[in-house]
């Protein structure tokens, strides 16, 4: 029975190692304060090769440290790091430019099918 309830739990751990999004992660020890990081538990091997859950904390630098998860408190919030608002604002602005030229598009056919009327009357 121990073993089953061991799979399950490692089944479902690995299962849910699906970033979260953190704004604030404070190192209980040194009382140090990251800000608007990502995080994810994976499992990590330790100094003597064995394998440890570890809360994972990437900057927006790109730097990644590791942490035991009883090491740190993670309050979650939104991340908002200047990249995603970038890329979010460029794709907002393609999809207006790609609406502008699909209604100009049949701009000239309108207007030349209006023409032909005007002409016939």
């Amino acid at each position: 029975m121990k073993l089953k309830t061991l799979l399950t739990i490692c089944l479902v751990s690995s299962a849910m190692n699906v970033s979260l999004l953190a704004d604030t992660v404070t190192v209980k020890k040194t009382g140090e304060v990251l800000e608007n990081v990502k995080t994810k538990q994976d499992v990590v091997k330790d100094k003597k090769g064995r394998d440890q859950q570890a809360l994972m904390v990437e900057s927006e630098d790109g730097t990644t440290r590791a942490f035991k998860l009883d090491a740190v408190d993670v309050v979650s919030k939104p991340t908002e790091w200047a990249s995603d608002k970038k890329a979010a604002e460029e794709a907002e602005k393609k999809k207006a430019e790609e609406a502008v030229k699909a209604q100009d598009k049949y701009s000239p056919y309108l207007f030349g099918a209006w023409a032909v009327i005007w002409l016939a009357i």
